[in-house]
């Protein structure tokens, strides 16, 4: 009988220890779950480029964490901050070279279009309601190239500075003609520092 015991023990201990193994589609995430531990090994794309892998192990004994390494856990409001309203759009050769401002007022935001051939959709959208609430990052790029194509990332604010993560994707053969591209982000008052940060 305690030998019965023993050996129905032995199964118990053993199915307790068995794990099934997943692998996520997420960027390589391995769990090994068995009921009486957890392993997790995180490789985890992130939310935008812009941001760094979750990567690190996590292990826990019948529930409670007993070792934990991972690095850059990323929450829903990570994802929102990098995906602020915004607009990129061609809007032709208009200046020799890049610039970039922050406006405040619907009169300066016509000032600053006026030499864009395809606005009516920017009047349309930024109207003087708009500005009452909103202040507007206007970032222009001129394109020695008509096939270069300015990539937006996604941004993040740190105290009254917001980051602007991008950059220009190059084809492998380009035309000759001479071109521009307006990136536009919408932002709240009290923002008034523009950082670019070229991802590539």
């Amino acid at each position: 009988m305690k030998r019965m015991l023993l050996i129905v023990l032995g199964v118990i201990i053993i199915c307790c220890l068995i794990p099934q193994k997943f692998v996520y589609y997420d960027g390589g995430t391995i769990e090994y779950r068995a009921i009486a531990y957890t392993i997790i090994d995180y490789h985890t794309l992130p939310p935008t480029p812009a941001l760094e892998p979750t990567t690190g192990k996590l292990i826990k004994i019948f529930g409670i964490k007993i070792y934990d390494s991972v690095k850059n856990r990323y929450s829903l409001d990570d994802i929102i901050k990098y995906d602020m309203d915004h607009d990129v759009i061609r809007c032709g050769y208009i200046n020799e070279k890049n610039y970039n401002l922050i406006i405040n007022s619907y009169e300066d935001f016509i000032k600053n279009i006026d030499k864009i051939t395809n606005k009516d959709y920017l009047i349309t959208k930024y109207t003087e309601e708009f500005f009452k609430d909103n202040n507007l990052v206007f970032i222009y790029f001129v394109q020695n190239s008509g096939s270069n194509e300015l990539k937006y990332v996604g941004s993040d604010i740190t105290d009254n500075t917001i980051n602007i993560h991008y950059y220009i994707d190059y084809p492998e053969v380009g035309t000759m003609d001479m071109n521009g591209d307006l990136l536009l982000i919408k932002v709240s008052k009290n923002i008034d520092n523009i950082k670019l940060i070229k991802d590539k």
